[in-house]
């Protein structure tokens, strides 16, 4: 089942006796797990009929007992075990419970960051059952953007392409805090206003014109006095922008500038077919492809090199921040 179908069906309350929520993307894992604890029963009757359980503090009998209790004046109990992922060496032992589930209980397992293996009784068991069982995938970057896209939506509301590319690029794949972004937004901007990058920018602290993504986009450009107006402003605070933490995304980008040359990978569309970057992304790179051939982002490499040695105090001559990004900005656009 997917996340929306489960939803809908605790919406309409239709509870299963166990629901197994696994996966590498908590984001899913805890946004079900926290709409079954809202559903299921009241304030009131959670005092005595939900147990929350911790897997570094609890075993698998642990939760079988507490998940064997009948309710308390109560249509059913809630036993929800966090961090299960804790217990994988163990994990498997829940099998003896699948095979004879209490009716009138809700046992939510989180089990986060990894898969349950398929191959285990445990899985076998599960799949035979009428419990529930999910796996919460990774939301990869090309599929980002219109994963932000629809979570807008069910808010009714909508952003520019642009205001979209700089959230994806800047918050990434960390879906907690991409909701919550977009939480911010929803909260602060009126109703039925689109999403622009200064909204972007003003409720989310991501700078529109100022960060990493934006320089990677003036370098692969060549635009140097837009990378160069970038760097002056980094060097307003230079522990937001480090150098040590600019020169391996800048390295990144030119190993990737490289690859695509020996790929023969020229376009966008030939980069986000062949990759997992979304259109934004690949448009950079193949903007780059164009405006640096193999032996100068090879040449580039050597200076990024020389870049992050002088940025750890190797054979430098008296440069302070921005002289040192503006030298190797210079020397590589040149």
């Amino acid at each position: 089942m997917s996340a929306d179908a489960i939803a809908r069906d605790i919406q309409q309350g239709k509870y299963a006796p166990m629901y197994f929520f696994h996966g590498e993307e908590p984001f899913f894992i805890d946004r079900l797990a926290n709409y079954l604890e809202s559903k299921v029963l009241t304030e009131d009757e959670k005092a005595f009929n939900q147990t929350i359980l911790y897997g570094k503090e609890t075993d698998v009998q642990q939760i079988i007992e507490a998940a064997k209790r009948f309710p308390m004046m109560a249509q059913h109990q809630v036993v929800i075990v966090k961090e299960a992922q804790e217990l994988s060496r163990s994990i498997d032992q829940l099998a003896a419970y699948v095979s004879n589930m209490q009716a009138s209980t809700v046992l939510i397992v989180c089990y986060k960051y990894k898969k349950l293996d398929g191959r285990s009784k445990l899985s076998k068991l599960l799949a035979k059952s009428d419990a529930v069982v999910f796996e919460s995938k990774k939301i990869w970057a090309n599929k980002l953007p219109q994963w932000v896209k629809e979570q807008m939506a069910r808010y009714q509301m909508t952003a520019t392409p642009k205001a979209i590319q700089m959230m994806s690029e800047n918050i990434g794949e960390n879906l907690i805090e991409m909701s919550k972004a977009i939480e911010n937004l929803r909260l602060n901007v009126p109703k039925g206003q689109q999403i622009t990058p200064t909204l972007v920018e003003e409720y989310t602290g991501i700078s529109k014109d100022y960060n990493i993504f934006e320089l990677l986009d003036a370098v692969g450009n060549r635009d140097v006095l837009r990378a160069q107006k970038i760097a002056h402003q980094f060097s307003l605070d230079p522990r937001e922008h480090p150098i040590p933490a600019i020169v391996p995304m800048m390295n990144n980008f030119f190993v990737q500038v490289l690859e695509f040359h020996a790929l023969r990978l020229k376009t966008a569309n030939a980069i986000k077919d062949s990759t997992r970057m979304n259109y934004f992304q690949a448009q950079r790179y193949a903007t780059a492809v164009g405006n640096y051939s193999m032996r100068m982002a090879t040449r580039n490499m050597g200076y990024l090199r020389k870049a992050d040695a002088q940025s750890k105090g190797v054979n430098v001559h008296a440069l302070d921040y921005y002289d040192l990004l503006k030298e190797l900005l210079a020397n590589l656009m040149s």
